[in-house]
């Protein structure tokens, strides 16, 4: 298990990550533009969202982020 690479997937590769009572599991579904689908489930909870990602070419640069699901 790696805790220091940041998750930049490559197309249909999925991180998992099991808690005490709790996991997560997410997936790079499209590459471009890029979405990644997450899934989270505990006792207490189901959460579940895609997250799509867009950039802008300026001088300051910009990210936006849309979360997308419940």
């Amino acid at each position: 298990m790696r805790f220091n690479k940041p998750f930049n997937p490559i197309l249909g590769e999925t991180y998992e990550l099991i808690g005490d009572g709790w996991k997560f599991l997410s997936e790079q579904v499209s590459h471009h533009p890029p979405i990644s689908a997450s899934y989270a489930e505990s006792d207490h909870y189901i959460y579940h969202t895609t997250l799509q990602n867009t950039t802008s070419l300026s001088i300051k640069g910009a990210i936006d982020a849309k979360p997308v699901g419940l």
